[in-house]
């Protein structure tokens, strides 16, 4: 299987890493705006600055798209039009309108699109998934997932929102989102409060989302760039145990069956990039149907597109408290 590589910056070298761990794949190409990085990729003979050059001239099976939010669309769309199938990095898009245009392309071109939740491949999140689908903590009631640290993101991409779409919230949020889909269920209603802790970002550095199914399962999501310290944690409960999964700790602790002993698994195969690979080009080999689809990446950007229109006073209110007091 021949793959492409479309920008070459920090994610796409995990891209590159899981395709070297799957059988008979070849990274045949890569296309980035520094030629350079393209060539550590690609070699020199099929190192490209523009995509489009590399889509004309190479044959492809398959292509992972790392390059940032603002460009995923046109990228996206180009390679379904030359029948190539699409491994594309979160955010699928910088909101769900240009998401909606790419997953109807997709299915116009009866292509493959699949968002890059890397986290639905982390073994325990998998493991957790079992557990509750089998009733095993009982009626899900709370979920509430953290991403956080401290880090600079000031001279980064992510901190341009013209090029991001945002801050933490399409950084790393986006995954809890689609954790909360894949786990609990599709969200009904959503809320968010944003913050700035660094005067330094145009962006917020801080947020949490209030999210809850349509049955009530609620879901609480932080993210911080402005944390040291913070947990990267998932914690699942149910009317009938509970789940929790520490990416520092690795594996996963459970609560089962109202049993109020807690176990610990261990998880050694939580490689979440190598298992996305490996089924990305399962799908494309047409040995399995996907896990995850565009429409995942569009259901994501739905809510986040919701949760910016709450924190910035036009999809909902908080009720101030201090006008209510006498």
């Amino acid at each position: 299987m021949r793959v492409g590589i479309i920008g070459c910056g920090g994610i796409a070298a995990e891209h590159i890493r899981a395709y070297k761990a799957c059988e008979d794949v070849e990274i045949v190409a890569a296309a980035d705006v520094d030629l350079e990085r393209a060539q550590k990729v690609a070699g020199a003979e099929h190192a490209y600055t523009d995509y489009r050059d590399m889509l004309a001239k190479e044959e492809l099976d398959a292509v992972s798209i790392c390059t940032p939010p603002k460009f995923h669309k046109e990228q996206v769309c180009a390679c379904l039009r030359a029948g190539v199938a699409v491994l594309c990095e979160k955010p699928l898009a910088i909101n769900a309108a240009e998401a909606r245009e790419m997953t109807d392309f997709a299915a116009q071109t009866g292509r493959l699109l699949i968002t890059a939740f890397c986290h639905r491949f982390h073994e325990p999140v998998m493991r957790a998934r079992d557990l509750i689908r089998a009733g095993r903590i009982g009626k899900v009631t709370m979920f509430r997932n953290r991403f956080g640290g401290k880090i600079d993101m000031t001279q980064t991409w992510f901190s341009n929102p013209d090029v991001s779409g945002g801050g933490t919230i399409p950084d790393t949020s986006v995954h809890s989102i689609d954790l909360f889909r894949y786990l609990v269920g599709d969200a009904a209603r959503v809320s968010a409060a944003l913050e700035i802790a660094d005067p330094r970002y145009k962006v917020e550095d801080c947020s949490a989302i209030l999210i809850q199914s349509a049955d009530g399962a609620i879901g609480i999501i932080e993210a911080s760039w402005t944390s040291p310290g913070s947990a990267n944690v998932i914690e699942v409960y149910g009317t009938d145990g509970a789940i929790i999964i520490d990416y520092s700790a690795g594996g996963i602790k459970f609560m089962l069956d109202n049993s109020g002993k807690w176990e610990h698994e261990p998880c050694p195969n939580a490689d979440r990039f190598v298992e996305q690979a490996r089924h990305f080009v399962a799908c494309v080999r047409g040995e399995r149907k996907p896990i995850v689809d565009g429409t995942d990446g569009l259901r994501a950007a739905e809510v986040i597109d919701a949760a910016y229109a709450f924190a910035n006073g036009t999809g909902g209110r908080w009720v101030d408290i201090g006008s209510m007091l006498t």
